[in-house]
């Protein structure tokens, strides 16, 4: 495998290559996938305070924007490569990161709308 070059190391990604987007696009999805990724305990700090606010609705709501925020992240790192025709394990890597991501992002979105219909 040759080493990336100046223009496939910026080409559609800014400093990253194409294998270390495919590898960070695949982490932050399953980081969104998992749910307890620091966006969304920092949301929850951020809007809820340290002793927290009893709403559950809203705890909800700021666990899944974190979460999707995470997915939506990871979906727009590796897009230009889950797109093109590329074939290597980056192409791949990149392509499986996308259904995680979404996965995730349904997920986000169930528990957002849960929080909704059965929050107090």
């Amino acid at each position: 495998m040759s080493e990336p070059t100046a223009s496939t190391a910026t080409a559609g990604g800014g400093i990253l290559t194409p294998p270390a987007r495919a590898v960070s696009g695949l982490a932050l999805a399953v980081m969104g996938l998992f749910g307890q990724n620091l966006p969304s305990v920092g949301l929850q700090a951020l809007v809820l305070g340290p002793g927290g606010s009893g709403d559950l609705a809203l705890y909800y709501l700021v666990m899944g924007l974190g979460s999707a925020a995470l997915s939506a992240l990871a979906l727009l790192l590796v897009s230009s490569l889950a797109r093109g025709p590329a074939t290597g394990w980056p192409a791949h890597v990149a392509r499986a990161t996308v259904v995680v991501a979404l996965v995730g992002i349904v997920g986000a979105l169930l528990i957002v709308v849960g929080g909704l219909v059965h929050g107090s």
